[in-house]
């Protein structure tokens, strides 16, 4: 890569090539160095904002290739006559070789737990070469990988599969734009024909100013007697049917096998699934658990917590208990669904300061949400008591509390499209039951954790 040139990469200290799970890495590191709630900084949270912007470019995979396109080809406005200086044409990122015609292509894996699915995106700048080894790979990974999530393994096993097997996601835009770039990277170094080449390729562009662009360029070389009219390229990128056909074959060994297993062996049955299922979408997270374990409340206790004040009025499923942060109109949600025997109180927190963003009730075998949530990344808490207290916001003894797994860093996300912008953002679903099998193992937490306000 030629350029960095809003310095996303330097920001989060990875290379070019770094992986979708390096950046997520490099990113919660620094977060957790530069947070305003945690290091007391005195930038205002500037250089949090920084790192910020840095990964929600380079997370999401549609806008890391728009950036990394204009990142190599920054400086293609410059004149095309008159310039001494050479432009470094673009090289690919697996082999690091100097090719004339690159795409920046998105292939993705798919692996699969049980109820949950993770899609990760391999992408970058490659040669027609290079793309094949990584379409391969990526459907190597999700051929055994990919099948063993119930419901979307399958559904994105066999979508992402086809996908990478005829050339994975390209965005024509970029493509078009890096081969302007080599059309003048090369007439930069002389070799007038490939560039005289490739510019034809982009004066066929729909895209109208590119394409007028690449005809002044055409006829400038043709005035100065550079015409290779008739001169053309071998497409590097022709469809390959047979390699599509193995990588599809791939990826159907493994649902065959156990097809014709199962046919051989029928006096197995067949196994069964019991788990909590939901979308699966980038902006949808459904999980499920098992409860917390009790704690070894003696009865000694017990008798004394019910001799302490109550709440004096009825607490309404999903009402706000405790939190001072202020919620926005529109913003990312939590929904907890509590299917035991008892009513339960969620508490969700910033991970990193672990300060109180807001406290709710959840009764039994109902649902409640928080809507609403910023950027940020949140620690999700709850617990089961005898009473509701006397300040109507805490358990006078409680019987059992858990924490499940960091969810991560919820980000909202932004596309450009026809007309205008789309924002998505995230939603989460917990369940407080036993699910057998279940993708989210919650800790046990003490009673001083989770009353800290």
């Amino acid at each position: 890569m030629s350029q960095d040139i809003r310095r996303y990469y330097a920001l989060l200290g990875v290379r070019f090539d770094a992986s979708a799970d390096e950046i997520k890495s490099a990113y919660r590191r620094l977060a957790k160095l530069h947070h305003p709630d945690v290091s007391g900084t005195s930038d205002g949270g500037a250089k949090f904002h920084k790192i910020t912007e840095a990964y929600n470019v380079l997370s999401d995979p549609d806008s890391r290739a728009r950036y990394d396109s204009e990142s190599v080809t920054a400086g293609d406005d410059r004149p095309t006559a008159g310039s001494t200086k050479a432009i470094d044409p673009i090289t690919c990122y697996s082999c690091k070789q100097v090719t004339a015609q690159p795409r920046y292509i998105v292939f993705r894996t798919v692996i699969s737990l049980l109820v949950t699915t993770i899609r990760k995106p391999v992408q970058g700048i490659y040669c027609s070469s290079c793309a094949s080894k990584a379409a391969w790979k990526a459907n190597l990974i999700t051929a055994f990988a990919g099948w063993w999530g119930f419901p979307w393994g399958p559904i994105y096993t066999i979508g992402d599969g086809i996908k990478n097997a005829f050339g994975g996601t390209i965005d024509q835009n970029n493509n078009e734009q890096m081969l302007w770039h080599n059309a003048l990277a090369f007439a930069s170094r002389g070799d007038l024909k490939l560039a005289y080449a490739l510019a034809e390729k982009v004066a066929r562009s729909p895209i109208t100013d590119r394409s007028e662009q690449a005809i002044r360029f055409l006829n400038m070389l043709r005035n100065r007697g550079a015409d290779y009219a008739g001169a053309t390229l071998t497409d590097p990128w022709k469809k390959d049917r047979k390699a599509a056909f193995g990588q599809l074959s791939l990826i159907a060994i493994l649902p065959l096998a156990l097809a014709i297993f199962i046919g051989l062996d029928e006096g197995t049955s067949r196994p069964t699934y019991a788990a909590e299922s939901g979308l699966s979408s980038y902006n949808t997270l459904p999980t499920s658990a098992p409860v917390a374990p009790s704690y070894p409340t003696s009865t000694a206790d017990r008798e004394a917590a019910l001799e302490k004040p109550t709440c004096n009025r009825q607490l309404k499923n999903n009402e706000r208990l405790g939190g001072s942060m202020a919620l926005n109109d529109k913003g990312h949600v939590i929904e907890i669904e509590n299917g035991s025997s008892g009513d339960a109180i969620v508490k969700i927190r910033k991970s990193l300061s672990q300060k109180l963003v807001v406290s709710f009730l959840v009764t039994q075998n109902r649902k409640a949400s928080v809507e609403g949530l910023p950027d940020d990344d949140y620690t999700i808490q709850y617990a089961f008591g005898d009473a509701i207290g006397e300040n109507c916001k805490s358990f006078n003894n409680l019987t059992s509390a858990g924490e499940f797994p960091d969810a991560g860093y919820l980000m909202t996300q932004r596309e450009e499209v026809a007309d205008g912008t789309m924002i998505s953002h995230h939603r989460l679903s917990y369940t407080l039951y036993s699910v057998p099998s279940g993708n989210v193992k919650p800790k046990s937490i003490d009673a001083s954790s989770f009353n800290a306000e």
